[in-house]
This record gives C-alpha cells, structure tokens and sequence, in this order.
C-alpha cells in the first residue's frame, strides 16, 4: 500500500482523485485481462496487479472524510459502506449465477467492468480542498470551495486561511509577549518605543502587530467552519492554511511525531490486522463449518478433512449460506450507526470487538443445533463489519492532512498482512483442528479489544485540520 501510494506520486500524479482514478483504471484493465489468462503463472501475475492496485482505494475514504463536517462525517462514512455490502452480496449472487455454468473467467471479466465504468465519475469529483491547501495551493482551494459554495446556493464567508501551525505559532507569541510584559497585547505595543531593540534584532511584536491587523480583518481568520448548505442540511468545509506547505512533518516519521499520535499508530495497526484477519476468516469459514456435521453419533468432530469439506466446487446450498451471513453486515452498520450517535468512536470499536470476542468464543462449543452456529457466525460477521466502519471513521479523524493518507495507508498495510494470514487458518488448521482455529480467532479479536481499549485519542466532534 505504501509502494502504491509512493508510485502515484513518482509518475507525477498531483492529487488524490487523479491517484484513484488511475487506481481504478487499472484495477479494471489487469481485472478483465486475468480472464483471459493463458495459464496458472499469468492468474497469479495479474490479479498481484489488481491486488497491488486496490491498496489506493482506501484513499478514497480519505478524500471523503474530508469534505465532511465533524457533526456527520460518521453517519455519513457508515452509510457508504452500505454500497461495499452491496458489493459483497452482488459479487456472490453473480458467483452463484456464472460458476455453475460459464465458469471462473466469466467470472472474472464481469467483475471487472462495474469498476471501469466508474472511472468516468472521476472527471466530475473536486480536488479535496484540504489537500490542496497542504500542497500550498490555495487559489486551487477557493475555486473548489466556490463550486461547493454554488451547488449549496451559499456564498463564501470573507477572511484569509490561517493554518493550525500558524495559528499555533501566533498564540504562542502572544502568550509569550504577555507574560514578560505582564500586559495586553495593546499595552505591549504602547511601550516598543520605549524599550527600542538592538540594531539587527528583530521586535517579535512587530510581527504580532501584523497578526492583530490581519485578526480585525476577519472575525475568525485562523480557521474557517463555512456553512455551505440548506437549513435542513448543512453541508460544512473545514479549511486551514497559511498558503504555504506545511509538509515538514509529513511523511511516515510524521506517524510518530509525538508519544499519543505514534502510541494510536502502532495500536490502530493491531486493529487493522485484527480486522482484516477476522472479517475475511469468518467468511472463509463459514462454508468450511457449514459444510459438515459438527456433531457425529453424539461426538463432537474436530476436523473438517472430508470429502465434503474438501470439494472445490461450492453447491448453491452454500452460495445462499454465503448471501445470509453476508447480510449480516447491513443490521451491523445499523449497530455502528447507533452506538457512533450515542457513544464515542473509541466506546463503539470497542464495544464492538468485545462482543466479536464473544460470538467467537460460543462457536467454540460444537452440541449446538445448526441454527445456532449459524447465527454465532452472523454476529461475527455483523459486529467485525461495524468495528471495520467505525475504525474507518476513526483513523482520517486522528491524523492532519500532511499525514492522513500516510496514516491511512499505513493501516491498510499491516490489514492486507491480516488478509494474507487468514487463509491458512481458515483453510489449513481448521481442517485438521475446529478448535485450534476458532480459538485462534478469539484470542486475535481479544487482542483487538485490549488495542482498542487502549486508544489514547478521542475524534468525534473533532475537525479535520
């Protein structure tokens, strides 16, 4: 995922959107082109490219979040996930219609035209007004802010952009000058020419007096919150910018650049794992467990080494087994919904890998009837897809713009090494040990829970900077 994102700035992509345009673009063309694979070497190299190029969709959560006020950018996040579950299920419904009967390249040429036909929406997407200010393009910005000011039918407040840094920098001059003189500001700049400097020295309240200008200039110069919508619904742009690039702390150092930003790092790269290891295990396994009989004369079996577990070709009974468990998802985008509204984002991911770790633990009793693994296998499945949103709400809102992708793209990193991972746990130990599995999956969720419990760092209510 780093590589990918280093790779779209190599060959001189300058935005976001261009990156995920080209991303799709190609994610699409080596899609179709594995259909046509002349044999297993070419499979694997071309859907290592389609793979390769997904690590930069993430970034599309990212120029999201950016255009959204803190009020909503939750709700909002969570409800376009609900087109990732849509996916899901069509990608299944499709399976279950071209599998049986075309087969797998068949398969893989109809996926790949959805995304290829979206490239064409790219043209019309604004460049993320936050980006482009930390690029220290700030004309870019405005006009982009006029486009939403125009869609919205609002006008845009007067004022210059101020970045956070400066802002920062300003306060602390100001704190700095009024505590040696023990006066206002005003009283301050009454007294320079009684105090005059040494030649060659600059007066730092100077500087001030032109901050103070600037401030009468506009009622709130240091940071806009501009209200771009209807009464009924808002649409707000959070802007900071000095005009000049503040990239200094960018980059991947810049994940550590203080004790609690570097701690949320390393503990949200457990949580990404966590995520990625459990949401793809549980569907893995849930037509490796369904497949058998868990009870045999009485007697809990402990492997699933059959002739029916080890079929390669999937019976339409485990297709639509597949469809209800993949429906879970939307009533756990409702739970992430609710708890997000009602609670903190740290309060819901942990909520959320807490009952995961529950569920899992019941799969590890077998003498249950069917219906009851079953629904076992649906919480799993609900609840890791909300802790998934949610975390995805979370991770834009801890990191600034300089960093934000990095951050993100870091995260979607060690989860591809949880997506790796699962599979031999999914397919390997769970068919020579149900418990050794299920019981992996448990322990990698608790752990998921203690990470989240340990998130040092609050974002609702939190703008982007």
């Amino acid at each position: 995922v780093l590589i990918r994102k280093s790779m779209c700035s190599f060959i001189c992509l300058p935005t976001c959107s261009q990156c995920l345009l080209l991303s799709s673009l190609l994610i699409g063309v080596y899609g179709l082109a594995s259909a046509f694979s002349p044999n297993y070497f070419w499979l694997l190299t071309l859907r290592f490219m389609v793979g390769f190029n997904l690590a930069a969709t993430p970034q599309a959560m990212t120029y999201y979040s950016e255009f959204l006020p803190s009020s909503i950018r939750g709700t909002c996040v969570v409800f376009i996930e609900v087109f990732w579950s849509i996916g899901t299920i069509f990608e299944t419904a499709l399976a279950m219609g071209v599998m049986p009967t075309l087969g797998w390249r068949y398969l893989l040429g109809f996926s790949s035209l959805p995304v290829m036909f979206s490239c064409i929406v790219f043209f019309f997407f604004p460049e993320s007004p936050h980006f482009l200010v930390t690029s220290g393009k700030n004309e870019a910005a405005l006009k982009v802010l006029k486009r939403v000011a125009r869609a919205n039918k609002k006008s845009l407040p007067a004022g210059t952009l101020v970045s956070a840094v400066e802002k920062a920098r300003r306060d602390k001059l100001k704190e700095s000058i009024s505590d040696d003189d023990g006066d206002s500001t005003t009283s301050v700049e009454a007294s320079s020419a009684d105090s005059p400097l040494p030649a060659g020295v600059a007066d730092p309240r100077s500087e001030l007096k032109g901050f103070e200008q600037s401030d009468a200039e506009d009622s709130n110069p240091l940071i806009h919150e501009i209200d771009l919508g209807s009464a009924a619904s808002p649409v707000h742009v959070s802007l900071i910018s000095d005009g000049k690039n503040e990239g200094k702390n960018a980059g991947f150092m810049g994940l550590f650049s203080s004790r609690k930003v570097g701690l949320s790092t390393i503990l949200l790269g457990f949580i990404w794992f966590t995520l990625a290891f459990v949401y793809y295990g549980v569907s893995l396994m849930t037509v490796e467990v369904l497949s058998v009989d868990l009870v045999v004369n009485g007697t809990c079996i402990n492997s699933l080494d059959t002739e029916g577990a080890s079929s390669c070709t999937l019976s339409r009974a485990k297709y639509i087994t597949n469809l209800w468990t993949t429906a879970a998802e939307f009533p756990g985008l409702v739970i992430t919904f609710l708890l997000m509204y009602f609670l903190s984002r740290r309060a819901t991911i942990r909520i959320e890998f807490a009952l995961v770790t529950v569920f899992y633990s019941l799969l590890l009793i077998c003498d249950v009837p069917r219906i009851a693994t079953l629904m076992f296998i649906f919480g799993v499945r609900a609840l890791i897809t909300g802790a998934f949103q949610a975390v995805y709400v979370y991770t834009p809102e801890m990191y600034p713009t300089a960093i934000r992708a990095t951050g993100l793209s870091f995260c979607s990193a060690i989860s591809r090494i949880g997506g790796i991972a699962t599979p031999f746990v999914a397919e390997v130990v769970l068919r020579h040990s149900l418990i050794a599995g299920k019981l992996i999956y448990t322990t990698v969720a608790g752990i998921g829970f203690l990470a989240a419990v340990l998130l040092p760092i609050e974002t609702k209510g939190r703008a982007l900077d």
